[in-house]
């Protein structure tokens, strides 16, 4: 506020000129146009947002692959390779487990207990 002019007008009253920030209401070609610019401001808006969704759907599906690549070479490095590898069963009747180790390298990938089915003698 700034005051312009001061002036006592008696020795409780006292008056003066200031500048203050104040909203006048538009006339009615000012609002026209007001109405206007901001019925394009909001066209352009829904333009904005509808290309940012399309490329939040974008960056998702794209976001989604990555995960999904990371999610295997992690699990490739965890637990390596799958293969097709010929397997020799073993079935121990007397402690009743099953083993199974691959041929070539004598791993075991497998030891269980035997089945109702194996210890019956179904199976094997």
């Amino acid at each position: 506020m700034t005051a312009k002019k001061k002036r006592i007008e008696d020795e409780t009253i006292i008056t003066k000129e200031v500048e203050r920030r104040v909203r006048l209401k538009l006339n009615r070609e000012e609002e026209e146009k007001a109405l206007v610019d901001m019925l394009a401001e909001m066209k352009s808006r829904d333009s904005v947002q509808d290309a940012k969704a399309a490329a939040m759907k974008d960056f998702r599906r794209e976001l989604n692959e990555k995960e999904a690549k990371i999610g295997e070479l992690r699990e490739r490095l965890e637990l390596g390779d799958w293969i097709d590898a010929l397997c020799v069963q073993t079935m121990d009747l007397n402690e009743k487990t099953v083993e199974v180790k691959i041929k070539a390298t004598g791993d075991v990938i497998e030891s269980r207990p035997m089945t109702e089915e194996e210890l019956q003698g179904n199976l094997f």
